[in-house]
């Protein structure tokens, strides 16, 4: 699954794709290739239009709400696009990953295990949409234990002996690539920035008095130190007054 996504660090494979070597890998996978994770992580003080918004500036695509609801619908998630990603349901939050994997318009998708922590029926409704998507012309690769997947896959393959043997289906010829490339922006850095401030209001607020409250502190005690060294070299001074300090030198 690595190697077919380009992100494996093994390097001793060639890729090919429409009868023509691959020679950037980094490049064709920032262009062409989406990958889902089985483990789901999302900023936890992002909303789900901030989510998809962030991702699409990530991979340089600009990003509004029509957009952003067309995607959602794409995936059945009618959520309210401010409601916050950690209140989503497991199953919704494995669609509004889809929805970030698709935001760059890949032709080729990938996916680890994507209902692995699902019940029934909402692994059914995942299966159902990646099989819309590969209607629609995206090649939709599964890595899965599930027997469900069986249902809806045109070609399986499994793994025996370290070889992929196909049991099902043909190999498909027509082109696979159909985007085009995109200019990463480093706005979304800037962006993130702000909503994390913005989130976290009170934390800053917090650290900003603590902040003071440390300098204030530090002048007192320096007022203190200040104070108690005068009034010490006072003493030693009037200790001295109209005295005759007689030294072996």
């Amino acid at each position: 699954m690595y190697r077919i996504a380009l992100i494996s660090d093994d390097q001793s494979f060639s890729y090919e794709v429409d009868g023509k070597e691959v020679k950037d890998y980094q490049q064709f996978r920032k262009d062409y290739i989406s990958f889902v994770l089985q483990n789901i992580d999302f900023f936890p003080h992002y909303s789900l239009y901030q989510t998809i918004e962030y991702f699409a500036k990530l991979s340089g695509i600009d990003m509004n709400m029509d957009k952003a609801r067309e995607l959602l619908d794409k995936v059945q998630l009618n959520n309210d696009m401010h409601q916050n990603v950690m209140t989503l349901s497991l199953g919704e939050k494995q669609r509004l990953l889809i929805v970030c994997a698709l935001i760059k318009q890949p032709s080729l998708l990938i996916l680890d295990e994507p209902t692995a922590s699902l019940d029934e029926d909402n692994e059914r409704m995942v299966f159902k949409i990646l099989k819309n998507l590969a209607d629609e012309g995206i090649a939709v690769v599964i890595a899965s234990h599930s027997d469900m997947a069986q249902e809806y896959a045109d070609n399986i393959y499994i793994i025996e002996n370290t070889h992929l043997k196909l049991i099902k289906g043909e190999l498909d010829t027509k082109p696979l690539l159909k985007t085009k490339s995109h200019n990463m922006s480093s706005a979304f850095l800037k962006d993130y920035a702000i909503h994390y401030m913005r989130s976290y209001r009170f934390i800053y607020v917090f650290l900003i008095l603590l902040l003071t409250l440390f300098l204030l502190s530090g002048s007192m005690f320096n007022l203190l130190v200040d104070y108690a060294k005068d009034n010490s070299l006072e003493v030693l001074q009037g200790q001295f007054d109209n005295k005759l300090i007689i030294t072996s030198d």
